[in-house]
């Protein structure tokens, strides 16, 4: 149920805000959905993160990493780029 989460999450920072997909797969992540109905934090946001969203009301459970993605876009040099997932051993390759 993360795919999408991740996805949208990746391509965000890839057009929102100028990262190369290999910068974008290294983010921290979150992932919400109706139920159950919680918001999994990974722990790299921090507590400070928890707290704001607790203080709005959600429900937040902390996980290690949620997911596994893996990305081909274009890089800062206007050529294609492969990026693994650090949180797996997966590779990225382009020909």
């Amino acid at each position: 149920p993360t795919i999408i989460s991740q996805a949208v999450l990746a391509v965000i920072r890839v057009v929102d805000f100028g990262q190369t997909p290999g910068e974008a797969l290294r983010g921290r992540r979150f992932h919400h959905q109706w139920r159950p109905d919680e918001v999994l934090l990974e722990r790299a946001w921090g507590e400070g993160m928890a707290r704001a969203l607790r203080e709005r009301g959600h429900r937040v459970t902390w996980v290690d990493q949620i997911g596994a993605t893996q990305a081909v876009g274009v890089g800062k040099r206007g050529r294609l780029e492969a990026a693994a997932d650090p949180r797996t051993d997966g590779v990225g390759a382009v020909r």
